[in-house]
């Protein structure tokens, strides 16, 4: 009889164990659905107000944004192309850094940031 009641008692332990591993997991993928839809609302509230206060640009390139679960923030790439020249950057939205960024002149010449840099945070943070 103690054996059954072992046995038991070790199922029950089990079979909560895996419902807590169960519902925390789904809690987080929750939590983390909800911080990329809040990141993109973000990031399009961002790209709005860079449209808004560029008068110069020709072309605006496709905005991304991203919620980066090691950095625990909301990054936001985007860049333009104006008649001097085009621009890139990774912005984290949620401190206002500049993550990485680059522009050059239509000349071909780096004004601002390295291009090898640049493309290696964009591969590293997920874009």
């Amino acid at each position: 009889m103690k054996t059954n009641n072992f046995i038991l008692t070790a199922l029950v332990v089990v079979l909560g164990a895996v419902s807590l591993f169960f519902y925390t997991s789904s809690r987080n993928t929750e939590f983390y659905a909800n911080q990329a839809i809040k990141c993109r609302e973000t990031g399009q509230e961002e790209h709005e107000k860079e449209l808004e206060k560029q008068t110069f640009v020709t072309t605006y390139f496709e905005p991304q944004y991203i919620y980066n679960k090691s950095m625990k923030t909301c990054l936001y790439k985007g860049g333009y192309s104006s008649a001097g020249g085009s621009y890139y950057f990774i912005k984290d939205l949620y401190t206002g850094f500049y993550v990485a960024e680059w522009s050059y002149a239509l000349t071909g010449e780096t004004i601002t940031g390295n291009p090898e840099e640049y493309h290696e945070a964009v591969r590293e943070l997920g874009f």
